[in-house]
């Protein structure tokens, strides 16, 4: 995990400590909801904004996009990892962990609620494919807004938007 850490610190990190996405050729908006104070409070108030494309029946939208993802990447070998942004100042590379594309896809985004940035600041959740030729970012502003983006060469973000979309 050490070859990740190091990357994602020397390619990722900007001089500000936030992330930055501008080595990857082009990049697919997958989910964007603005928050009213927290989740919890987004979902009861009805702010919270659906996904934009269609599932099976019975299939939780969330793991969609993953498998979607693993499918354009062949099932590529990628590791999750969570970034903190301590009060929007100083950045630090909390966990970096295996993927696994059959089990538990959406335990990581539990991160978001039970371990925030500090004093407020900006949370990222990433998965990075092992030739990091691609990664599909998770950025939460507290109280602002949750977005997810497929980043990577243009076959590949084409084809998500295909496997998306498609009926």
């Amino acid at each position: 995990m050490q070859e990740f850490e190091s990357w994602i610190y020397e390619k990722l990190v900007d001089q500000n400590e936030f992330l930055d996405t501008s080595l990857f050729e082009k990049k697919l908006a997958v989910y964007f909801t603005r928050l009213t104070n927290n989740f919890v409070a987004t979902i009861i108030n009805g702010y919270g904004h659906a996904a934009g494309y269609k599932v099976t029946t019975g299939e939780f939208q969330y793991n969609h996009i993953i498998r979607q993802v693993a499918a354009v990447t062949n099932a590529e070998s990628s590791v999750w990892f969570y970034y903190t942004v301590i009060d929007n100042a100083v950045g630090q590379l909390d966990e970096i962990w295996e993927c696994n594309y059959d089990y538990s896809l959406d335990y990581p985004l539990e991160k978001f609620e039970r371990e925030p940035a500090k004093e407020g600041g900006i949370s990222y959740l990433g998965l990075l494919g092992k030739n990091k030729s691609w990664l599909l970012l998770h950025k939460y502003e507290p109280g602002e807004s949750l977005d997810i983006t497929f980043y990577g060469s243009e076959t590949l973000v084409n084809d998500l938007q295909n496997k998306l979309i498609k009926k």
